[in-house]
């Protein structure tokens, strides 16, 4: 049961509150709403950050009875619902529209919000520019593919994770079949089988990330990271992330593409997360997600930027009116910040503890998010993607300077010793 006792009738829904969606509960708890959570159980998000069931009056495992979860719901008067995590966008648009709820996204385009070709499908047809994708089903269509019309590099992935997984740009025929068969057949990071291949122009330029909340078919941009990536193995790893001003010229042409993406993916209530690669003044879309970006820390972007995802995603919900006739103004950053992604160099066990001290006693560390336990006795896996990275440090300073000096100690600190108790 909830730790809280005074509340409005009217019930929030949240479908796998996980990853950043932990900190949804509590953020409508406050706001005077109690919690329902339902569990997909066809697929499950990777990581620590389990759901804090203690902050939710029910937990309702959904089996694929759409007509049993509804009579199990019918007990509550639910306000709004939505997804917390990735695995929960779907289920989240037909519940939602099964019950008749007006913050709903609607089922037409839900697809389109997780699959990433009928998403880029979704996009041509908008008239907003997009790259050049095709779902196959073996590495021989998409050799034959990139030879005739898409071209070398290509980017192959699956067409429904998240986190890079298995994301691989290749240069030949040869690292091609080897990406295609690490593909298809195989579960991808969320527990699902992948039963086609995605193959995507691969798009040359800076690539960022851009953070969004919507009410009523109105977009606000909230955030807009430029993300700093490294190859290896053909693997894009990401590296680091600088929050960009509001005052430099990438950010107002993102965030205008952006919206056009938000409003072709029909992408009316809640918080979004795209993925844009820009050359020169050209936005072009590589995917985004309907929910909020994951692992985040949210007083870290308070403290930055006056607000962050987890509180204009409740105001969203329950106050739109509120949330929409708050400035549109581009309001300039209290401070810098970066986030520092901590790659394992190597897979094995934890003899003793990752000495996070070090990292904790830089002038400009805000935060730690740990994505793997950094224990004696732990496990700990080699960084390949997004997931298996260690965890996220936010670096937050009045000086930009500062953080790039504490990003370099960062990697210095990574290169002797930090990893040493791996065994």
């Amino acid at each position: 049961m909830s730790k809280i006792s005074t509340f409005t009738s009217e019930v929030i829904c949240l479908v796998d509150g996980t990853s950043s969606g932990i900190y949804l509960a509590p953020a409508f708890l406050a706001a005077g709403y109690r919690c329902v959570h339902i569990t997909n159980t066809f697929e499950s998000f990777p990581g620590p950050s389990s759901v804090p069931l203690d902050y939710f009056e029910e937990d309702i495992q959904f089996d694929g009875d759409l007509h049993e979860l509804q009579k199990r719901l019918a007990k509550y008067r639910i306000a709004h619902l939505m997804a917390g995590s990735e695995t929960g966008v779907e289920l989240a648009d037909q519940l939602s529209t099964a019950l008749g709820l007006r913050s709903s996204n609607g089922i037409e385009l839900s697809l389109a919000r997780r699959d990433k070709f009928v998403m880029q499908e979704a996009l041509r047809r908008a008239g907003v520019p997009s790259p050049q994708t095709k779902t196959v089903l073996s590495g021989e269509e998409v050799i034959a593919w990139a030879t005739a019309s898409a071209g070398w590099p290509i980017v192959v992935k699956p067409p429904r994770s998240a986190g890079t997984d298995r994301v691989r740009i290749c240069k030949n025929e040869e690292e091609v079949r080897g990406a295609c068969d690490a593909i298809i057949g195989k579960k991808n990071m969320l527990g699902v089988t992948n039963t086609g291949i995605l193959a995507q122009q691969f798009l040359e330029g800076n690539e960022f990330m851009v953070n969004s909340v919507s009410a009523q078919g109105e977009h606000r941009i909230l955030e807009i990271w430029r993300s700093h990536k490294y190859m290896t193995g053909g693997i894009p790893l990401y590296d680091h992330l600088d929050l960009v001003c509001p005052s430099e010229h990438d950010y107002a042409v993102l965030a205008s593409y952006t919206v056009q993406v938000l409003q072709a993916l029909d992408i009316r209530h809640g918080p979004a997360h795209a993925e844009v690669m820009m050359k020169g003044d050209k936005p072009m879309l590589i995917e985004c997600a309907a929910r909020l970006q994951g692992n985040i820390n949210p007083a870290a972007l308070l403290r930055v930027t006056g607000s962050n995802q987890i509180i204009d995603s409740v105001a969203s919900y329950i106050s739109p009116h509120r949330f929409l006739a708050r400035t549109k103004l581009l309001e300039p950053l209290n401070e810098h910040c970066k986030i520092v992604l901590l790659l394992s160099p190597l897979s094995g066990v934890l003899a003793g503890p990752l000495p996070l001290e070090r990292i904790e006693g830089l002038a400009s560390f805000h935060s730690l998010r740990l994505r793997q336990k950094a224990t004696a006795g732990s496990p700990i896996t080699q960084t390949t993607d997004l997931l298996t990275t260690v965890g996220s440090v936010y670096l937050v300073h009045d000086d930009a300077m500062q953080l790039d000096r504490d990003y370099a100690a960062i990697r210095d600190i990574e290169g002797n010793g930090f990893y040493a108790n791996i065994l």
